[in-house]
């Protein structure tokens, strides 16, 4: 037997539950490396290490978090561990991923494995691995939710209140992650049409979802909702029709997305796309041409295609009618599960043409760590350029002797407000404009970093108070720097960050 038909044979062959969990660690570690080498602080992070915020996480419905947090440290304050809780978390989140394939595939061989990958590597997940302190709360909630879906017993009840509760567990760490239980029950409803299954049998499935989600809601709503006292869930009053305010939101979310889309990665999105494409047209040729009677045949289709649909929709899910549209990456995490389903599509296309085929999968998987890496390495860059900030105006401030008889200052944000890269990723992020959108850094730094260098009189200031200061009392100029200016108005010191003009790249070439 040759090599060819030895590898072929090793790839194909149903995988022990040792190696299972081998594959899933390796792709995970693998994954979830650059974040841990970067060690970047985010400026949440910050804060939360200055005020040990426990109601930060209480106020907005995420009391389970503060109590994980806690278990963490030892402690009844929410001490920064990291990476200690992600740590903790990441064996979790392997018997998560072994638990979701197994679901789909009873006897899961190795390339059976790259369907489920796509639940971890997307670059929305990288955008929340930021956060030492949410991050990992975060990917414990994807458990929850994942064990929520896979959890079987003979006993309905006990299957019902299991899942409930951590569904429940779910929300408490991270409301968003309850949209990954949405479009993952969406992907078993398409599945099962795949199979074969009656319309009965799936509609059954389908309500018992339901009951699941409203009982894990209803769990949620008694217990760590009572605290909840933010106003960002509030409905939004649009100023036109609500229909004009769904499609600005949903193009908004498009354009945020057709982001990774680059010149040099365009190929395999056109690729990916037809070949998901096709799995989707053969999912409906199979059900519209099968032996059942023509009403149960249009029920089943225009089942799987509302279930696509809520696929895509549970993406944004409640960010498109709330009032607080704080699009970002930390609110588009269940886009894992649209990559999942077109995965499941793309390996029923690959398989029927040949078992092997199923192995292009790893090229977008590929694509998705390289994203980690490259992204990995401008957190470095961006941690070192921030460092530098913050260590410069500490410097100024603990060094002139105009200023250390200033006693309170106020860091004011860049006018115009942009943000101003390092020139070491300015091509990266040229290249790789996603990266951008991923990283959501406000401003070159805040005042919370300040500490650090043993400054304790710096917080965040209003371009609305300097001008109203400035009005009645000239400035007085004390410090002009490339990046920042520092200036005084009687005891009141005001710290303007810059957006220098300008490209950021390097002048020279080779």
């Amino acid at each position: 037997m040759t090599t060819r038909h030895h590898f072929a044979r090793y790839c194909l062959r149903p995988l022990g539950s040792r190696e299972q969990v081998t594959v899933f660690a390796i792709a995970v570690g693998l994954f979830v490396y650059p974040i841990i080498k970067a060690d970047y602080s985010y400026y949440d992070d910050a804060s939360r290490v200055l005020f040990l915020g426990d109601d930060f996480w209480r106020l907005q419905g995420r009391l389970f978090m503060e109590l994980v947090q806690t278990m963490a440290s030892f402690s009844t304050h929410s001490i920064d561990v990291f990476p200690l809780t992600l740590f903790l978390v990441l064996p979790v989140l392997v018997a998560a991923m072994v638990s979701l394939c197994r679901h789909y595939f009873p006897q899961p061989c190795l390339l059976d494995t790259q369907v489920v990958m796509p639940i971890l590597y997307t670059p929305f997940i990288l955008a929340i691995l930021n956060y030492q302190y949410d991050g990992p709360m975060v990917v414990l909630g994807m458990c929850c939710v994942i064990f929520a879906v896979t959890f079987n017993d003979e006993r309905r009840g006990l299957k019902w209140v299991v899942s409930g509760i951590l569904l429940a567990a779910s929300a408490g760490l991270y409301q968003t992650t309850v949209q990954i239980f949405v479009g993952l029950c969406c992907i078993d409803c398409i599945r099962a049409i795949d199979e074969g299954a009656p319309f009965r049998s799936v509609l059954r499935v389908l309500i018992e979802r339901v009951m699941q989600l409203v009982l894990g809601l209803f769990l949620y709503y008694i217990s760590a909702f009572q605290l909840y006292t933010s106003t960002r869930g509030s409905l939004a009053r649009p100023d036109g029709t609500w229909w004009e305010l769904l499609r600005w939101r949903a193009g908004s979310v498009f354009e945020a997305c057709a982001l990774f889309v680059t010149d040099g990665n365009r190929w395999l999105f056109v690729a990916a796309g037809i070949v998901m494409g096709a799995g989707l047209a053969t999912l409906m040729w199979s059900v519209l041409s099968c032996r059942r009677s023509l009403a149960e045949r249009c029920l089943l289709a225009l089942l799987c295609l509302v279930a696509l649909a809520v696929t895509v929709i549970a993406v944004p899910g409640p960010l498109l009618v709330i009032d607080d549209f704080s699009l970002g990456p930390r609110t588009l995490i269940a886009l894992s599960c649209v990559c999942v389903l077109g995965f499941y599509f793309a390996r029923k296309v690959l398989w029927a043409l040949h078992p092997m085929l199923t192995g292009l999968l790893i090229i977008p998987l590929f694509g998705m760590l390289s994203f980690s890496y490259a992204y990995g390495r401008v957190l470095v860059a961006e941690k070192t350029f921030e460092t530098s900030i913050v260590y410069s105006v500490s410097h100024d401030l603990a060094s002139n002797s105009q200023l250390r008889m200033v006693k309170d200052f106020y860091l004011l944000p860049s006018r115009p407000y942009q943000r101003w890269v390092p020139g070491s990723v300015t091509a990266v992020m040229e290249a790789m404009p996603a990266i951008k959108f991923v990283l959501t850094l406000p401003q070159m730094t805040t005042p919370e970093r300040f500490p650090m260098m043993g400054i304790t009189n710096v917080t965040g200031g209003s371009w609305e108070a300097f001008m109203t200061l400035s009005h009645e009392t000239a400035p007085e100029p004390i410090v002009n720097n490339r990046f920042y200016d520092i200036v005084r108005i009687g005891d009141v010191g005001f710290i303007q960050l810059k957006a220098p003009e300008g490209s950021g790249r390097y002048k020279y070439v080779w």
